[in-house]
């Protein structure tokens, strides 16, 4: 908007010059329009074409980061038409403050001035000045946030860090329900797994969970000392769960050297 505004003045010459030959304001306007929106067309294929590199290249560097399955990035139509129509709007939101003010030069004036138009005047000065103000907040609030962002996307990667992935997989079972519809059946199936996965000489451990690590959908509370009250993720964990993982027990009793029907046991991270 701000080279808009800056623009029209080194144009006033020449609208006035139109105006003298017989255009009518509209029809000023209605140029002025026209080219803006040409203009913001043109910026906004070529921030498309950026943007769709931009997100091919984060969408493959992400691939060995353990990006979840469903999430995707993709560019797809809907993302087309809305920046079409952001385009559109800003070339006649920010064109049309510099198309009024160029379709009422005054041709005396203009030429009085040797050229310069009467875009120096204190409104168009304040108008100048509010728009790079607005210019300057948005950046700096689009740079926080940038920054916010990365480290964020650091801090996560790196509390991964603690399992190392390089020889870790995950595979996930999803029992029949005619066949086990019992709990008794289930419990039977897992256990027999649990057996034949301990015996089998190619792995070096595996464990059983209700849900891979850091990604439980259960939840339940907890109440420490009897006053402090907090929600935990769930996660249902069978034998050789945290040696499996990699995690070695620094101080205290592990889940397995727990007695069945003691009181509630927790580890701490």
């Amino acid at each position: 908007a701000s080279l808009m505004l800056a623009r029209s003045a080194a144009r006033a010459r020449e609208m006035s010059m139109r105006a003298a030959l017989g255009a009518s304001r509209m029809r000023i306007v209605r140029q002025l329009l026209v080219e803006s929106v040409l203009l913001a067309l043109i910026a906004g294929l070529i921030g498309g074409a950026l943007a769709w590199m931009g997100a091919s290249a984060f969408a493959a560097e992400t691939v060995g980061f353990g990006m979840p399955y469903w999430i995707t990035f993709t560019f797809d139509v809907r993302l087309v038409l809305y920046i079409t129509a952001l385009s559109t709007s800003a070339g006649l939101a920010f064109g049309l403050l510099p198309a009024l003010q160029l379709s009422r030069t005054n041709l005396n004036e203009v030429l009085n001035q040797g050229g310069r138009s009467g875009m120096s005047s204190p409104r168009a000065r304040h108008t100048t000045a509010v728009l790079l103000m607005g210019e300057l907040a948005l950046t700096v609030i689009l740079l926080a946030s940038a920054g916010a962002l990365v480290r964020s996307a650091e801090g996560v990667y790196r509390s991964d860090q603690a399992i190392d992935l390089a020889r870790l997989w995950e595979f996930r079972v999803a029992l029949p329900e005619p066949q086990y519809a019992s709990a008794e059946r289930r419990l039977a199936f897992y256990r027999a797994l649990d057996e034949r996965l301990a015996a089998a000489p190619a792995l070096e451990s595996a464990a059983l969970a209700g849900s891979p690590p850091f990604n439980a959908s259960e939840s339940g509370e907890v109440v420490i000392d009897n006053t402090a009250k907090g929600t935990v993720r769930v996660v249902a964990a069978g034998n050789r769960y945290f040696e499996t993982l990699g995690l070695s027990l620094v101080r205290g009793v592990g889940l397995d050297n727990t007695a069945t029907g003691a009181s509630p046991t927790a580890l701490v991270n």
